[in-house]
């Protein structure tokens, strides 16, 4: 979970697909982990400049 909030904080494409054209948010979902499927679906990109 920290693991993936740093990798978003740090501007990782959570709409990029696997090879099964599955989304993070999906793969998250189907391995169960609700909790950082959360993380990426509430995660705004922001500008760190502002």
């Amino acid at each position: 979970d920290n693991c993936a909030r740093v990798l978003l904080v740090r501007g990782a494409d959570k709409e990029v697909k696997n090879y099964n054209s599955q989304s993070p948010f999906q793969v998250a979902i189907i391995a169960g982990n609700f909790e950082l499927a959360e993380l990426i679906k509430n995660h705004k990109e922001t500008d760190i400049g502002e």
